[in-house]
C-alpha cells in the first residue's frame, strides 16, 4: 500500500466507511503509535503498520451469551475478586422457601440523576417524556428505564456541566449521553459525564459496574476512568466493573483495539485478551466472553467461585445484607447458573445444590448463614 492509498484509507475511516478489517487495523495503530499527525506518514511507517498482526475476530468456543455486534469494535472491562471459569449450561430449577422465612424481589430499573445544579430527580418516581434541559441540552425519559440526551446545536456553555447517574443496591438503569454512547449501569454503581462532549476528547468517570456501547468519533477518543486506570477507545463497546470491594480490575477486549493505563504503565490488548490490575501490577491473560457477559444477559453465572465471592455480587442485586456471624469461612466453591429475573430464594436454592451443608435464613433484608 502506497502513502497515497494509506491517506485514502484514513478518510474512509474518518468517514465511516472502513471495512472491520480496515478499522481494526487504522484504531490498533492509532493506540499503539499515538501520532500527532496520521497523515504525514513515511512509507516505512505504512509498511510497518500494514506488518502489524491484528485479530480481527475472536470465536467463542462455547455457547454464546453475547450477540457479537460487527459493526463496531467490542471492549469488555471488568473490575472483580473472582475469575469466571466456564459456564454450567443447566440451570437449576426454582424451589420454594420454607414457611417461616421471608422471600427478596430481584432488582429493577430505578436510579438518581444528579443536575449540574445539585437537583436530584427519582427516575423511577418520574414520568416518561422532558424531565429537564440544561446546556441547550434536552434530558428525556422513555419508557423503558432509560434516559437519553438530545443535543439541539454545538453551541456549550463555557464551563463543561455534569451530571451523575447513580443505582442503588437493587437497582439497574440504561442512558444514552449527547453523543449516541449507550451505558447500562447495574446494581449500585455511577456514572459521570458530561451534559455534552466538547473538545478533543470525550472522558467519563465510572464506579460499579457498566456496559457500554460507545458511539465512534474518530477525532474524539473516548475516555473511561475507574479505579486506578484510563481505558481509551475511539468507538466500542465494553463492560466495566469497578466495585469498591473488588480488588481486581479485569479489562477485556472483544473487538478491536484498546490501550490500556494503569500505575503508569500501558498495555495494547488484542481480541481475546484480558488485563488485570490487581495490587501486584498489570498482566495479561486469555478471556471468557460468555461468563463476563452474563449480568448484561440477566444471569448470574458462577463457576468455582467461593460463597463470599457469590454473596458480595448477589447483595448487590437484591439489596440485601449477609451476616456471616454463624459460618466458618472455608475454600468450598460453588459452579451454576441462575437468572437474575428470580427470587432471591430461587439463588439460594441453587447454591445449596452445591453446598448441602449450609443454612440460609432470610430475614427481611439479611441474609444469615450457618455451616
Amino acid at each position: 500500500m502506497s502513502n497515497p492509498e494509506f491517506k485514502a484509507l484514513l478518510r474512509k475511516y474518518n468517514a465511516g466507511n472502513c471495512t472491520e478489517e480496515e478499522k481494526t487495523l487504522i484504531e490498533t495503530w492509532y493506540l499503539k503509535f499515538e501520532v500527532d499527525d496520521p497523515v504525514e506518514l513515511s512509507q516505512e511507517q505504512i509498511n510497518g503498520i500494514l506488518a502489524m498482526q491484528v485479530p480481527v475476530q475472536i470465536k467463542p468456543q462455547k455457547k454464546q451469551l453475547w450477540k457479537w455486534v460487527g459493526a463496531a469494535a467490542a471492549i469488555l472491562v471488568v473490575l472483580s475478586t473472582g475469575i469466571y471459569l466456564k459456564i454450567n449450561n443447566a440451570k437449576v430449577s426454582e424451589q420454594v422457601v420454607s414457611k417461616e422465612q421471608t422471600d427478596v424481589d430481584p432488582g429493577v430499573n430505578k436510579a438518581i440523576l444528579t443536575l449540574a445544579t445539585g437537583k436530584k430527580i427519582l427516575l423511577e418516581d418520574a414520568k416518561n417524556g422532558v424531565l429537564t434541559s440544561e446546556d441547550n441540552a434536552t434530558i428525556r425519559k422513555t419508557g423503558a428505564g432509560q434516559v437519553e440526551y438530545l443535543v439541539a446545536d454545538n453551541q456549550a456553555t463555557t464551563a463543561i456541566l455534569l451530571n451523575t447517574m447513580t443505582t442503588p443496591r437493587g437497582g439497574q438503569y440504561h442512558l444514552i449521553l449527547a453523543d449516541g454512547t449507550k451505558v447500562w449501569l447495574n446494581a449500585a454503581s455511577s456514572i459521570t459525564y458530561p451534559i455534552r462532549f466538547a473538545g478533543k476528547e470525550r472522558k467519563i468517570e465510572i464506579t460499579g459496574e457498566a456496559y457500554l456501547e460507545v458511539a465512534h468519533l474518530a477525532d474524539q477518543p473516548f475516555h473511561v476512568v475507574s479505579r486506578g486506570q484510563d481505558v481509551e477507545v475511539l468507538g466500542t463497546h465494553f463492560n466495566v466493573n469497578a466495585y469498591a470491594d473488588e480488588p481486581v480490575t479485569k479489562t477485556t477486549l472483544l473487538e478491536g483495539s484498546v490501550r490500556i493505563t494503569a500505575e503508569g504503565h500501558t498495555k495494547i490488548l488484542k481480541p481475546g485478551e484480558q488485563a488485570i490490575l490487581s495490587s501486584t501490577g498489570l498482566k495479561m491473560s486469555s478471556a471468557d466472553i460468555d461468563e463476563t457477559m452474563a449480568w448484561h444477559e440477566g444471569d448470574f453465572v458462577f463457576n468455582s467461585q467461593t460463597l463470599e465471592e457469590i454473596m458480595r455480587t448477589v447483595s448487590r442485586w437484591y439489596d440485601v445484607d449477609v451476616d456471616y456471624t454463624h459460618y466458618k469461612f472455608n475454600k468450598q466453591t460453588f459452579t451454576g447458573v441462575v437468572s437474575r429475573s428470580r427470587k432471591l430464594s430461587a439463588v439460594i436454592n441453587t447454591i445449596k445444590k452445591s453446598m448441602p451443608t449450609l443454612k440460609f435464613d432470610i430475614h427481611g433484608k439479611k441474609v444469615a448463614i450457618s455451616n
